[in-house]
């Protein structure tokens, strides 16, 4: 369907269970230390650009040193966070806009939510993904279908001495 596809990058914190985040509030404090420096490290790469959905948005600790961030959101309802603080730190697209701006765009990072991540992954605008697992059991909370979506997937791993494992997709 889209033109100049495979340009985005994934960058998401897993639990051992299957769940990006406890719920759409979720500050990801569980993931730990460590996936926050993979977290820097891997949104510095390339193009420095992150995506994310508004919910994710809403739980960024702003501003982002040197990172340009970009709400997607699902329709073309867009300009919603200019009327606050927020919207210094952020620029506001529909998802449906991205095929077209893929020049500007390439390399950049999908931070969250896994809905986001997961309808780009089926529209085929990723070429990587990178899933920190972190050792912890949430029990329940979101993106059970991206899970499911990686499961029969190929990866390289790379194991921590903490027990996290970041995994590597290529798409």
């Amino acid at each position: 369907m889209f033109k100049n596809k495979k340009k985005l990058n994934i960058i998401l914190a897993m639990s051992s269970d299957g769940y990006f985040a406890k719920s759409d509030q979720d500050d990801m404090k569980w993931t730990g230390g460590l996936d926050k420096t993979i977290f820097k490290v891997l949104s510095f790469e390339g193009n420095s650009t992150i995506l994310c959905g508004p919910k994710t948005f809403e739980t960024l600790p702003l501003p982002l040193q040197a990172r340009r961030v970009i709400v997607v959101r699902s329709n073309k309802r867009t300009n919603l966070y200019y009327e606050s603080f927020s919207a210094a730190m952020a620029q506001e697209i529909s998802f449906d806009s991205i095929p077209g701006r893929l020049k500007d765009l390439n390399d950049a990072s999908i931070i969250g939510g896994p809905k986001l991540a997961l309808a780009a992954l089926e529209e085929g605008l990723i070429k990587r993904v990178y899933i920190s697992v972190i050792p912890k059991k949430l029990k329940e909370g979101l993106g059970w279908e991206l899970s499911e979506y990686l499961k029969s997937k190929k990866y390289i791993k790379l194991n921590f001495r903490n027990g996290l494992e970041l995994r590597k997709y290529e798409f």
